[in-house]
């Protein structure tokens, strides 16, 4: 009889063994779909940047309404804003430093969204960073980071995003005043060597 048992016990076991296996293998394939999915999705929405700031006037004017219409929600809208100076704005406009300021104020509003949510929103791929493994989500997502003048940092175990050294001082070191260049000069330098 408790041979029985035992051998009751041992096929118990190994039926949710195997359960917990499939289980855990069905979520993997969920979170990969869902990557696929995302991944689509800012391919379409990466063709689409050019359409959308088409929407707007090339000037100053166009810009401000530009920022105030974005998701800030959502890193593509750094993308979209990056790509209406880079492309729309003359090199020739000047950016006033409040509107420099609205824009800096628009940029971290995203980035902190971000950074609130990067836990909940990307649960499932924190333990692959953590490990520093190399595949296509972890992969997809940095280039996610990077496509948005982010960089992936980590404190205290914990990790955030913030601006690439030389993103801001790239997007508008001939468009300010003086003073404020001279600013993202010294940020740079100082975002470089670190502490």
């Amino acid at each position: 009889m408790n041979k029985l048992l035992s051998i009751l016990a041992i096929i118990l076991f190994i039926s949710c063994s195997t359960k917990e296996d499939n289980k855990s293998e069905t979520i993997k394939k969920d979170h990969s779909l869902s990557v696929i999915e995302g991944i689509q999705n800012r391919k379409i929405e990466k063709s689409s940047i050019s359409n959308e700031i088409l929407n707007y006037s090339p000037d100053l004017i166009g810009f401000q309404k530009l920022i105030n219409s974005l998701d800030r929600k959502s890193l593509n809208s750094i993308s979209i804003s990056k790509d209406f100076i880079k492309t729309r704005l003359p090199d020739s406009v000047k950016i006033s430093d409040s509107l420099y300021y609205s824009y800096l104020k628009f940029f971290y509003s995203i980035v902190n969204t971000f950074n609130d949510t990067l836990y909940e929103q990307y649960a499932y791929l924190i333990p692959e960073l953590e490990q520093n493994m190399d595949n296509d989500e972890t992969k997809d997502f940095n280039k996610m980071i990077d496509n948005s003048g982010m960089i992936l940092l980590m404190s205290e175990g914990y990790f955030y995003i913030d601006s690439k050294p030389d993103y801001f001082y790239n997007l508008f070191n001939s468009r300010l005043s003086p003073s404020l260049t001279e600013y993202l000069t010294i940020r740079r330098k100082e975002l470089k060597e670190g502490f």
